[in-house]
């Protein structure tokens, strides 16, 4: 399996707001981090998108549940949602006015998630929830992490990869919300998916090795 290396530009831009003391999450331009997970909905492209989730295809151990309203959509809905540019999955996420959608991740959480996100807003907002708390992220702070601005670009998207900044903590759910239409975000992977190609498992392989005889010659001398 090929596994994307290349990142963007690593910026790192943290807002926090709220009762957290401090960031708990950061958000760089990083990733995506194959296989993406699978969106599903028991209704595709209806008002709502509740009742689905976001399968466990990629043994992470349990069911990413997304909660609240919001809709699941395959195709975008002109002036409502746009499908993120280059989205790679069947389907994506888009939130509206008086919609909140929470996606809580599996066990414990994760390391990180990493998502694409295009047409930032200004009325976009996300929260990012981890083990010691929250962190706020407005659709201007999105648009920063990427270098571009928030003014609703469909021609334009990219990823962001979520992480903790408090050392063993978990990412363990995030909340999407826009005041107006909408804000969109597809193509979920994680960083936890990540397995090593052939080639790096001969890599390390060769190094056991090399420490072995290097091993066996010290003790000779």
């Amino acid at each position: 399996m090929h596994i994307s290396k290349s990142l963007l530009a690593s910026v790192a831009l943290v807002a926090s707001f709220g009762s957290s003391a401090g960031a708990q999450a950061i958000g760089t331009a990083s990733g995506p981090f194959l296989p993406f997970f699978t969106l599903s909905a028991n209704t595709v492209n209806g008002t709502t998108g509740t009742a689905c989730d976001l399968l466990n295809s990629c043994n992470l151990n349990g069911i990413h549940s997304i909660i609240g309203t919001g809709t699941i959509r395959s195709v975008s809905q002109g002036g409502i949602s746009a499908r993120p540019f280059n989205t790679v999955g069947n389907f994506f996420l888009s939130v509206g006015p008086g919609q909140n959608l929470q996606m809580n991740l599996a066990g414990t959480g994760l390391v990180d998630l990493t998502f694409r996100t295009g047409s930032f807003d200004t009325y976009n907002t996300l929260t990012v929830f981890t083990t010691s708390g929250s962190t706020v992220f407005t659709g201007s702070t999105l648009a920063a992490i990427v270098g571009t601005g928030a003014n609703g670009n469909q021609g334009f998207s990219a990823f962001i990869r979520f992480s903790p900044t408090v050392s063993g903590d978990k990412v363990t759910s995030l909340r999407f919300q826009s005041t107006q239409p909408a804000m969109e975000i597809s193509d979920f992977s994680t960083s936890a998916n990540v397995v090593p190609e052939p080639s790096t498992y001969v890599l390390m392989a060769t190094g056991f090795v090399a420490l072995g005889v290097l091993s066996r010659r010290r003790k000779q001398a």
